[in-house]
């Protein structure tokens, strides 16, 4: 009986799942692009025609970064740097699919739809996740974001990043050459579709990693060597993105964005981005949970609970990181 309970969930939470994909993919085509998501599909356009995002295309100039000209433009390639171009990539092969339909809603919902399915698949991949370290989380609620951006596709490399980790450190199923050879690239893709998650993922693991070697019983040799291991993949995704960092002129146009948006002292941010997650966000019940887990800690590991514990703590860590990381992040309230 206890065995047929999470298949039941399971099967339940991936029957709940499709019937809510079909019934919002259907309407994908309405509204129409807007400002962000056009930007989005003419850049997608433009790899079409000249293999990366230019700025000046035939009469056209495609801007769209709160930057001077000088700083989100290379002058020598007339190449966008506005945004990471992971998005525009993805959006290549959507829009010449959707240049085979002459109707406006068909078309919209061409360049959508790819978007919201990696969305989609994110939050099944982290569904998955979770539900292995505690299975009666397997019908949970899922939501994502459908539009032709970004953020679904950062979705969906934080799902794929969950599964790999859940599969090499709760199931043993990833050797550690395997687990970094599929980590680096979907980590440098991550990079370049959304910069901020990058470091925030990596610092997150770092601190998680650096745990588990602390509060390891592993002579201290056995656990630097593991502690290296686990690491490597991040490290090696950091090292790789650093040519990207240069080429986006990520410091410069950080800068630029912060001076353009923010007033205020880093204090003010902080309140203003903790008043958002407490009045909008699930921070305070995860708070109230993580108190509650660690303070049955011991209870929970002899009721066999060490797994989402453990995700718990990790999750708290992610969320304090990701807090102030936000700090200087302008916009945090759609981030």
């Amino acid at each position: 009986m206890r065995a047929a309970r999470p298949r039941a969930l399971a099967a339940g939470a991936f029957l709940f799942q499709s019937l809510f994909a079909v019934t919002v993919f259907a309407r994908l085509g309405a509204p129409l692009l807007w400002e962000d998501e056009a930007e989005t599909a003419v850049h997608g356009r433009s790899v079409l025609e000249y293999g990366y995002p230019r700025v000046h295309q035939g009469r056209n100039v495609v801007y769209g970064a709160h930057h001077p000209l000088a700083l989100g433009r290379d002058e020598r390639l007339d190449a966008y740097l506005g945004s990471p171009w992971g998005q525009y990539y993805f959006a290549a092969p959507a829009v010449a699919w959707s240049d085979r339909s002459g109707d406006l809603a068909e078309r919209t919902w061409r360049v959508r739809l790819p978007f919201a399915l990696a969305g989609w698949i994110g939050v099944l991949l982290i569904g998955s996740a979770a539900a292995t370290c505690w299975p009666a989380a397997a019908g949970g609620r899922a939501w994502f974001w459908l539009e032709a951006r970004y953020y679904p596709l950062v979705v969906f490399a934080l799902g794929v990043i969950a599964w790999l980790e859940v599969r090499r450190f709760v199931r043993g199923e990833l050797a550690p050459t395997q687990r970094t050879l599929l980590l680096v690239p979907v980590l440098w893709w991550l990079f370049n579709l959304f910069y901020p998650a990058f470091p925030a993922v990596a610092a997150t693991a770092g601190c998680a990693f650096a745990i588990r070697a602390l509060t390891s019983r592993d002579a201290p040799r056995a656990r630097l060597g593991e502690l290296a291991k686990n690491v490597a993949p991040y490290a090696l995704a950091g090292v790789a993105v650093l040519p990207m960092v240069a080429f986006y002129r990520v410091l410069e146009q950080s800068a630029s964005f912060l001076g353009h948006f923010i007033q205020g002292t880093p204090l003010s941010q902080l309140a203003a981005a903790t008043y958002y997650l407490l009045r909008f966000e699930f921070v305070l019940p995860a708070l109230l949970g993580g108190v509650a887990l660690a303070w049955l800690r011991r209870r929970a590991v002899e009721a066999g609970l060490r797994a989402p514990l453990a995700a718990c703590g990790l999750l708290l860590v992610g969320t304090a990181i990701w807090t102030v990381l936000i700090v200087r992040t302008p916009l945090f309230f759609s981030r």
